[in-house]
């Protein structure tokens, strides 16, 4: 899971989230500009799903309820309910196609909630809790599908090209790659799987002195 900073709502999203007079008819089902929620979603996010991290757009993503629709039907409109995740394919669903309804509300983590440090990424492409004691991100993982074949391939991938001669990498490599990964590009898009790369470098260099993230 990534850490989302939530930015404010867009204005219009607001005023029909909460309209001068009451009004039935100002629902999610019934809001029209869907598309550009989820552009605003994605922005703030740097175009990574708030799940597993891979990059997504618009056409690969979906508005996704954190606390579901069905269950909590008075957070359908908060914003900070609602981020964009990444629409995965059958028969191996993951992250948000994977969660549906599921919700367990002394287990689950808000991607606005959660510490990256908690989960532990290996040069297979898995992911585990970093405390085996961790439930929380136990159940997370779980659910979201996060060792999926398709996510754990990906990683296993990205970690492959970037580790694969890590006795080459001094550990000022290692601090100029995990700044490279914590910084957003030109086109306000972090790179793909930042925290997985990340949470790696500094697991890797535990033993070094620590990696301090950029202020």
């Amino acid at each position: 899971m990534i850490k989302v900073q939530k930015a404010p709502a867009p204005e219009w999203f607001q005023t029909w989230a909460n309209p001068p007079c009451p009004d039935p008819t100002h629902t999610y089902e019934n809001l029209r500009e869907k598309s550009e929620l989820k552009q605003a979603l994605l922005s703030e996010q740097g175009f990574l799903c708030c799940y597993c991290g891979r990059a997504v757009t618009l056409d690969n993503s979906h508005n996704e309820h954190f606390r579901p629709q069905s269950k909590y039907p008075e957070l359908a409109l908060c914003y900070d309910n609602i981020h964009a995740s990444c629409s995965s394919s059958s028969p191996d669903p993951h992250c948000g196609d994977a969660k549906q309804d599921t919700f367990d509300e002394e287990l689950c983590i808000s991607p606005i909630d959660v510490d990256e440090r908690r989960f532990l990424f290996t040069h297979s492409g898995h992911v585990s809790p970093k405390n085996t004691d961790d439930a929380s991100a136990k159940h997370m993982i779980e659910i979201l599908k996060l060792n999926s074949s398709e996510l754990t391939i990906a990683r296993r991938e990205i970690l492959k090209t970037l580790f694969s001669s890590s006795d080459g990498l001094s550990h000022a490599d290692l601090q100029q790659l995990h700044a490279a990964y914590q910084v957003r590009g030109s086109d306000n898009h972090f790179r793909p799987f930042r925290h997985v790369v990340t949470s790696y470098i500094n697991n890797e260099t535990a033993a070094q002195p620590p990696i301090a993230p950029d202020p």
